[in-house]
């Protein structure tokens, strides 16, 4: 910018400026992302009577309620290792009811698409799926009890 001399000055100080803001944005969006990581957030907690999750977007934890929930399975998607949460009649109803318009319609295509309204992903954690689907179905047979 600085040696070429077909742009114009407005063009040169146009440019500059459209770098440094889209510098400052894409390290926003990393610190972003890795904010979980920094501030060591875990991805959930699994409490006596619930699972606890962090939302990034909503910026405060979800609980997942066992009382809503009916069991898990473990199943895996094109090498993603997922563990389905298969919600009771009365806590599939609760979810719905709370949700927008909008929530509800991504809610029925994901019961078509996978059969269930959520899933938690276990193929990036550092225990292996099969044991944090143990310690989950033992925490939900221990809560039925």
């Amino acid at each position: 910018m600085a040696i070429g001399k077909s742009w114009s000055y407005f063009h040169d100080i146009f440019m500059g400026v459209a770098g440094i803001v889209l510098f400052i944005v894409g390290l926003f969006m990393i610190m972003y992302i890795f904010y979980s990581y920094i501030y060591h957030i875990p991805v959930f907690e699994i409490c006596e009577d619930r699972i606890r999750t962090y939302s990034l977007f909503k910026n405060k934890h979800v609980d997942l309620m066992f009382e809503d929930v009916e069991n898990f399975q473990l199943y895996s998607y094109k090498h993603n290792k997922q563990i389905r949460i298969i919600y009771t009649k009365s806590g599939y109803s609760k979810l719905v009811e709370k949700s927008g318009i909008v929530k509800q319609k991504l809610i029925k295509f994901n019961v078509g698409l996978t059969g269930t309204v959520g899933s938690i992903n276990v193929s990036n954690m550092s225990m292996k799926p099969k044991e944090i689907y143990a310690i989950l179905t033992e925490q939900l047979r221990k809560y039925k009890e």
